[in-house]
């Protein structure tokens, strides 16, 4: 080994020539001195740009020490006067006297074109910019191209080079480009009036399907018959827009805008005159559902110049209309929404029937033509001749609670179809993140940048209008068949006389202008009340009881009481259902979710029994009084605890247990929750029918789970309602709901089963089918949901046939 290392070659040998060399370098003659430099920043336009700073000695101090000991500058003389002139002359001065201030230079006055460019550029070169850009257009797309399209298309042999290429040089330094394109689409640079003869609205791109006169409708569409006079009404939706905010950035007369009023946006000046006359104007109130408006309508308005957008939309292509986009100062108010919906509508004054939608048209309706002739301009005011209908979107209208809501319901109105109307959300879903960009824009520049938004939406919805209507129509063909034959066989079945005044008291309903006095045939006074709505009567009754002089046992009323109990009931079946579930292979985390509901349930529970003796002063002796084989020991879990209501205390000791009255209060309200629970039934069922097509298994058990909580509600109340009320008539509305009723009309199992002519006979309420009359088209989707017609059609037949 050792030899083996003594024979490894040695290190290669340096070469004479060109070798390493050493040299001394000479060194400045400060190379032991310190320099300094300090740093100073200068204004060169609008940028800050360092200068170029001389260095100096740092004198008195050897190299060495100032490495090891670097102490701070100190000057002597620093913030010093250099005499005592000053001081003297403020010393020395009369206490009384006024000293003559320094006069400052004064600064540069701002050009005209710094200060507002805008103004300048709309001013000057508005109408030179256009006709720049409608002659140089189109010559600036071959960037790309290193051969003249020209000599190509003419088969030239030796092409030339594209002459105009660069898209820099075509487009103009400021940002207007967005605006000139709208004047140049809408002909503007062709008219010899030039761009100051724009008139209002006329840049937007306008919708094909609204009906204009002239243009096109029919010469003769005034003499159409009435069933045909809903294809010359036009739909209008409003909405408003709370995303699209402005803060209070720049002004009106640095940015005015570069042609406000001229496509969706309307007029300035006209909109605010008439908003400020109306200061006293009260912001819309909130209707039930609707307590999450009253909030957007007065938060976060702090450093905010306009808090939204109103608009107004064509419900048939979901475009916007012309002039009728219109900021919020303060909220959704009744002034903005006016002008908005009177400047939309401009253009079909001369039509018959207007269809008005707004998800709160039931309130902003009933005074719209007192302040129409109060404070509307003349020049918004609607002739006598145009007849308004008001009506709710589909998703809104079943928020509403209140009584005789049909009027304003889309599945009632003659000529709406399959249409709910619910364009807005629709368009402002595509533009609420546009309020990123406008929010922090001058006044001017941000209606211009909605003005090109909305512009490109509408051009888009024109050109795919064909597809669709193409698509549409073959949907609707086959609607229309399936409708028309399940009308057919349905009318059949019934007796004539029935079906004759049945369809006169709808005509004479939808003839009836609004406000309606006839009689609405698709309500029925007290026939199916809500629980929210006996709630609501119950304490009118205790409001007036207190009035009259009359006391309650307790703080706490019997009402209150019951209802207490029924939320208790409510949440043990599901705490029920929940434990079902509960397996020995649940986690930790679940075991302990389902305990502590327990817990809460058992506290609300106890905290409830300390009512009981109060309301129901006999319950203790008479569960003393019970057999021994009946008595129920206090159960290990909450959910299984026994509540003792009314209902379940024996008819002929009811009246001895409970207070008075305390029967008909449980009554009343389990009525309403058997009709809440088939509600729910329905919806579930709808809501199947809906997604079974698309989607998986898991969604439909989720869907199943609901429908059986509501099943078991339903079997619940009507139970208790039986021992309350014992049997009667209601048994033939409120009907036992067997597992088999739980099943839609259109269930593929039951279509697949049964034959055809026996698929609608003996129905459960909740299977009914929707009744369609002749002329009337509704809504399948909402058909199941919104059962009013079909179950108040069946009760008028079933009095007409037992009269």
């Amino acid at each position: 080994m050792i030899i083996a290392l003594m024979a490894k070659p040695p290190k290669r040998a340096r070469t004479d020539a060109g070798g390493s060399y050493q040299d001394l370098v000479p060194l400045p003659q400060d190379f032991f001195q310190i320099h300094a430099r300090e740093g100073k920043l200068l204004n060169v336009g609008n940028e800050l740009r360092t200068a170029r700073p001389d260095r100096h000695a740092q004198d008195g101090m050897d190299f060495w020490s100032l490495v090891t000991n670097w102490a701070p500058f100190d000057d002597p003389e620093f913030a010093l006067f250099p005499d005592s002139t000053e001081y003297d002359r403020a010393i020395e001065a009369e206490v009384m006297e006024e000293l003559e201030p320094e006069v400052r230079p004064c600064k540069k006055q701002k050009s005209c074109v710094s200060r507002r460019p805008h103004v300048v550029w709309k001013e000057l070169h508005h109408q030179n910019y256009l006709d720049e850009v409608i002659r140089w257009d189109g010559r600036g797309d071959f960037f790309g191209s290193r051969e003249c399209p020209d000599c190509l298309a003419r088969g030239a042999s030796q092409p030339q080079p594209a002459e105009y290429r660069c898209e820099e040089c075509l487009t103009p330094d400021l940002d207007y480009v967005a605006h000139l394109k709208l004047l140049k689409r809408a002909g503007r640079g062709h008219d010899p009036a030039g761009v100051a003869a724009t008139a209002p609205g006329e840049l937007a791109v306008r919708c094909p399907s609204c009906p204009y006169p002239d243009i096109n409708l029919p010469p003769n569409w005034r003499d159409a018959p009435a069933p045909f006079q809903y294809l010359y009404m036009a739909f209008t939706c409003m909405d408003a827009n709370f995303r699209l905010k402005n803060q209070l950035v720049s002004n009106w007369s640095q940015d005015p805008g570069l042609g406000i009023g001229w496509a969706y946006m309307v007029p300035r000046g006209p909109y605010e005159t008439y908003v400020l006359s109306q200061t006293d104007d009260e912001d819309i109130s909130t209707c039930v559902g609707f307590q999450a408006l009253a909030q957007a309508n007065t938060k976060s308005t702090k450093g905010l110049r306009y808090t939204g957008v109103s608009g107004a939309f064509c419900g048939r292509s979901e475009m916007v209309l012309p002039m009728a986009l219109g900021s919020l100062q303060k909220g959704e108010r009744y002034s903005n929404m006016d002008y908005v919906f009177g400047s939309a509508i401009r253009d079909f004054l001369c039509l018959s029937t207007i269809l008005i939608s707004y998800d709160i048209a039931c309130q902003w309706f009933v005074n719209l033509a007192k302040r129409m002739g109060e404070s509307w301009p003349a020049s918004l005011r609607l002739p006598a001749t145009v007849k308004l209908i008001p009506a709710i979107p589909k998703l809104h209208e079943p928020m509403h609670e209140a009584a005789n809501h049909q009027t304003f319901s889309l599945n009632f109105i003659r000529g709406v179809g399959k249409s709910d109307l619910e364009t807005p959300e629709r368009v402002w879903a595509s533009h609420n993140a546009l309020g990123n960009s406008t929010k922090t824009q001058g006044p001017g520049s941000r209606s211009d940048t909605i003005d090109d938004h909305i512009a490109a939406w509408n051009w888009t919805k024109y050109v795919g209008l064909g597809p669709y209507l193409a698509r549409k129509y073959v949907d609707g063909l086959a609607e229309r068949n399936i409708q028309r034959e399940g009308h057919r066989g349905f009318t059949e079945a019934l007796a004539p006389e029935g079906v004759e005044k049945w369809e006169a008291m709808c005509v004479a309903w939808e003839s009836d202008e609004f406000p309606k006095k006839k009689a609405n045939p698709y309500h029925v006074e007290g026939a199916a009340l809500t629980e929210s709505q006996v709630r609501k009567e119950l304490a009118e009754e205790e409001q007036r009881c207190l009035a009259a002089g009359g006391t309650f046992l307790h703080t706490t009323s019997a009402a209150s009481f019951v209802s207490l109990a029924l939320e208790i009931e409510e949440t043990q079946r599901r705490v029920r259902r929940l434990a079902k579930k509960s397996t020995s292979q649940d986690t930790a985390r679940q075991e302990g979710g389902l305990i502590e509901q327990r817990n809460q349930l058992r506290t609300r529970i106890q905290a409830w029994q300390q009512l009981s003796p109060i309301y129901m002063p006999g319950l203790l002796q008479y569960k003393a009084d019970l057999p021994p084989e009946n008595r129920i020991d206090d159960p290990e879990n909450s959910e299984d605890i026994r509540l003792w209501l009314p209902s379940e205390i024996a008819p002929s000791a009811r009246d001895r247990v409970c207070s008075p009255g305390l029967a008909g209060i449980e009554e009343r309200l389990r009525t309403a929750q058997c009709f809440d629970a088939l509600d729910g039934v329905r919806t579930i069922l709808t809501i199947k029918s809906r997604m079974v097509t698309f989607k998986n298994k898991k969604f439909i058990d989720r869907i199943h789970e609901r429908a059986r909580a509501a099943a078991e509600k339903y079997r619940a109340a009507r139970a208790a309602k039986m021992t309350l009320s014992g049997p009667g008539d209601w048994e033939g509305l409120l009907q036992e709901l067997l597992d088999g009723d739980i099943r839609g009309y259109q269930d593929p199992d039951r279509l697949r089963q049964d034959p055809p002519s026996t698929r609608n006979v003996g129905l459960h309420p909740v299977q009914r089918p929707p009744l369609t009359p002749r002329w009337h088209r509704r809504d399948k989707a909402n058909a199941v949901m919104d059962l009013e017609g079909s179950t108040v059609f069946c009760e008028f037949i079933e009095r007409q046939q037992r009269e």
